[in-house]
């Protein structure tokens, strides 16, 4: 189901989302959540660009923290897209700092100001491919996974094949 995008609210990862839009999302939650079980990652893709991406993950996750849901967004896409800046949280260490060892998982794990949920932003350096393979990454994915009922992992703009399977 595509979210339609306005013009003026596009940017804004807090603009009120329109009724149709509203109405998907719970749609969307409602057939994941019946299927899904606590501790699943849920991966969120666009095939047209990764600001669509950022903004239907954290719309999603935002859905699921309203039906009462322990949830978190992790950016798997890196500091030159812009979910760090939707959610005002340019200057927290991310991802990449917490692989690197340069923070714990307390510095990079931020709350949502619009839900419950929580994010993990991508960092302060790029996530590489070699740093998206490593054991290091499902080690952090996998201790997600025993905190949140369900994990959304932003996958950003992605082309079929282009590793979404070694996450899933």
């Amino acid at each position: 189901v595509a979210l339609a995008e306005t013009a003026s609210a596009s940017r804004r990862a807090d603009a009120p989302v329109a009724a149709r839009d509203e109405a998907s999302l719970e749609r969307i939650w409602r057939e994941i959540a019946a299927h899904a079980g606590d501790g699943q990652r849920i991966l969120v893709t666009s095939a047209t660009s990764g600001h669509a991406a950022h903004l239907g993950a954290l719309a999603l996750m935002r859905t699921a923290a309203r039906h009462g849901g322990k949830v978190c967004l992790v950016d798997l896409v890196g500091p030159e897209h812009e979910l760090a800046e939707l959610v005002d949280a340019e200057d927290m260490p991310g991802l990449s700092d917490l692989l690197a060892g340069r923070a714990g998982f307390a510095q990079v794990i931020c709350r949502d100001h619009a839900s419950r949920g929580h994010i993990v932003v991508a960092g302060s350096e790029p996530l590489t491919p070699d740093t998206l393979d490593g054991d290091d990454l499902d080690a952090v994915l996998d201790a997600l996974d025993l905190t949140y009922d369900h994990l959304f992992v932003d996958m950003g703009l992605i082309a079929a094949g282009d590793g979404a399977a070694a996450l899933g």
